[in-house]
């Protein structure tokens, strides 16, 4: 079925039925339905107790296409025919099909509109779940099976970095790859895995719950810690508690091979619904669902964003506290997006749009400080989303589609796809290349 389609063919009706909710899911998946203006609820009959999101596309026709920036080295662009950087790498044979991309290290995980796990790159983590250590592949190779020869549930989502990945299942299921050294998949032992493992139980025994998200930080021989948000609004860390990270109270650079709930924040109170999560180096945000947040770890250069001392006897803090005021002392407004990396790669963007970096204080970005290539004033940006490029690249979304390269290391901000309608970024630790997804008019 193409992926384009006009809301005109579809009619606005009951969907009470004997129909279940995968037959719709499967439905609107055929369908591509990947612009959403109208949002219409169905009861399906109380045999499912589900709820039917009925995805109304109107008047917009159009493909979606797959974008690709970096270098080609292990294959991990996925082409045969180059190992330099290239930019505005085409995949027509991908128009359609294609629904996230998770970019980490020098491999890449596609996710298909059926479901399909797509790798190619390096394996040197197993981290691709190809079940072979070290190779790399320039075609792409299909994940198919979990760790006991059962078929991978249906991927809807996930996260990569250049040590693991972890894929989320449509029914909330949550699969780990690749290094786990310090635990970092939650499977309560510390060994590599080299096929998608379902991570199924917490640090009590009790089934994990259904998670929506997660973040992890590594890179190659770093330890790492993983962050995972529940339907719920809970959130469970597990892996190397590096100055604390981990937000449980534990002593730091204890390790954790499984799930553990963060139940309580830094003056014991419980924390409130967190919707998002975002690991760096040896700090990690989390959002809530009322737009506040709340930093833990390591707060070199200011990074958890308290006013609390710098450097001093590496500071840090274990368990959550909230952010409550920015720079000039003023009340943090309601934040929508969290991004940590390093001390001084870390942002937030506010429910106005505007960016933060943080520095001892949520800091509105001072663009004056770089080089500036752009034909409107970086000030008036109204920035949705950031992902990376590399260790000294970020890339940002505005609200048009319009995406921004920021380069460190030169001090440059740029347009790196302008008006390029970008739907999508790619998640994930990218070490050198990108990719996005964009909308092709019609």
């Amino acid at each position: 079925m193409a992926g384009s389609l006009q809301s005109s063919s579809l009619e606005e009706k009951s969907l009470i039925g004997d129909l279940s909710f995968d037959f719709w899911f499967d439905l609107f998946a055929d369908l591509h339905l990947t612009k959403i203006e109208a949002i219409t609820l169905y009861q399906v009959n109380s045999f499912f107790q589900e709820i039917v999101l009925l995805l109304i596309q109107r008047n917009q026709v159009y493909d979606t296409e797959l974008i690709g920036y970096g270098t080609n080295q292990f294959g991990q662009m996925a082409k045969p025919s180059f190992t330099d950087y290239e930019e505005n790498v085409q995949y027509p044979e991908f128009i359609n099909k294609i629904t996230k991309v998770l970019t980490g290290g020098d491999g890449t995980i596609f996710i298909t509109s059926d479901y399909k796990i797509l790798t190619a790159g390096s394996n040197f983590y197993d981290q691709l779940g190809r079940g072979v250590r070290y190779n790399s592949i320039t075609t792409l190779r299909e994940v198919i099976e979990d760790a006991n020869g059962n078929p991978l549930k249906k991927i809807v989502d996930g996260y990569a970095n250049p040590n693991r990945t972890f894929l989320i299942s449509d029914d909330g299921s949550i699969y780990g790859i690749g290094d786990n050294s310090n635990g970092e998949l939650g499977l309560d032992f510390n060994e590599i895995v080299t096929n998608p493992t379902l991570i199924k139980f917490d640090n009590n025994g009790n089934p994990l719950k259904k998670i929506v998200q997660v973040s992890s930080f590594g890179i190659y021989e770093e330890s790492g810690s993983t962050m995972m948000v529940a339907e719920d609004g809970s959130v469970y860390s597990t892996g190397f508690n590096i100055e604390g990270i981990l937000g449980l109270g534990i002593p730091r650079e204890t390790v954790v091979t499984r799930p553990t709930l963060i139940q309580m924040d830094i003056h014991n109170n419980p924390l409130k619904k967190i919707k998002e999560v975002s690991v760096g180096i040896a700090h990690g945000y989390l959002l809530a669902e009322d737009g506040s947040v709340y930093s833990v770890g390591n707060n070199s250069n200011g990074v958890l964003g308290l006013n609390l001392p710098i450097d001093e006897d590496r500071f840090f803090i274990n368990r959550p506290q909230m952010i409550t005021e920015d720079i000039n002392g003023t009340k943090l407004e309601k934040i929508k997006k969290v991004f940590a990396y390093s001390n001084d790669k870390s942002f937030f963007i506010g429910e106005s749009c505007h960016l933060y970096k943080i520095q001892n204080r949520p800091t509105l970005v001072d663009f004056s400080i770089y080089e500036v290539e752009l034909d409107i004033d970086p000030d008036t940006i109204k920035f949705m989303d950031l992902s990376t490029f590399s260790h000294d690249t970020l890339i940002f979304l505005d609200e048009n589609g319009n995406a921004y390269a920021l380069f460190f290391n030169i001090e440059h901000f740029t347009n790196l796809f302008k008006g390029t309608n970008v739907l999508e970024l790619s998640k994930g630790f990218g070490d050198t290349h990108f990719m996005l997804l964009r909308r092709n008019d019609l």
